[in-house]
């Protein structure tokens, strides 16, 4: 409210600062593989969606829907990651209504490139989602590999083991895999399989209906 009201900022503005937060996360996630991060950036791009920041910035030209464009691949990313597989679908469908409208105003060049983009996404869900656990009612249900503190094995009383994995060398198994984004179908089963659940899952749920920015205190331990 405040960048809106006292600096006039437009509504699109506002999502590119919101946008380039996320991504800030985003990376901090990538260079530490600390979960929270990610709720953290979710937080951000399901705000700039739910608050439609983007929904005028078809017409202020090319280079905008572009990033438009980038922001919905990434957020894909992001609940992929986190295992938010039915929104990821949701995602895809305005993924495509947008790049139609890009390639319908504009008659870009790179129209190809974002159906190579869209059909990638499409791949790599149909791929990952090969098998579905389906719960008593006919649910799908969305199974997460990352640890948690059920699946940890209890230590010994007496024992004072801190075990820390720093790094992981994975390699993958063969050429031409399904990917989305640099990121192939068995890095992305086997780097969740080395991570941790992520904390304070309600935030999930949350939605932010004020402008404020999402709590703090989801710092890695």
């Amino acid at each position: 409210q405040i960048l809106d009201t006292k600096y006039g900022l437009k509504r699109w503005q506002i999502g590119e600062i919101a946008s380039k937060i996320g991504q800030l996360y985003y990376h901090y996630y990538l260079r530490t593989s600390e979960t929270n991060y990610l709720n953290e950036s979710f937080s951000f791009y399901s705000a700039i969606r739910a608050r439609a920041y983007y929904s005028k910035a078809n017409k202020e030209g090319p280079e905008l829907c572009v990033k438009k464009l980038r922001y919905y691949a990434r957020f894909v990313v992001v609940c992929l990651l986190l295992r938010k597989i039915s929104l990821v679908r949701e995602l895809i469908q305005e993924l495509n209504k947008q790049i139609e409208e890009y390639t319908s105003l504009y008659e870009p060049e790179d129209q190809l490139e974002w159906q190579l983009v869209l059909g990638e996404i499409r791949s790599f869900i149909d791929a990952e989602q090969i098998i579905n656990v389906i719960e008593t009612d006919t649910k799908p249900l969305v199974l997460t590999h990352r640890l948690s503190k059920d699946g940890v094995p209890a230590l010994d009383r007496g024992q004072h083991v801190y075990l820390t994995l720093q790094e992981a060398l994975i390699i993958g198994n063969c050429n031409e895999q399904i990917k989305f984004s640099e990121l192939t179908l068995d890095m992305y089963r086997i780097l969740q399989a080395l991570e941790r659940e992520p904390k304070g899952d309600d935030i999930h749920h949350h939605h932010h209906h004020n402008d404020s920015s999402p709590a703090p205190g989801q710092q890695p331990v």
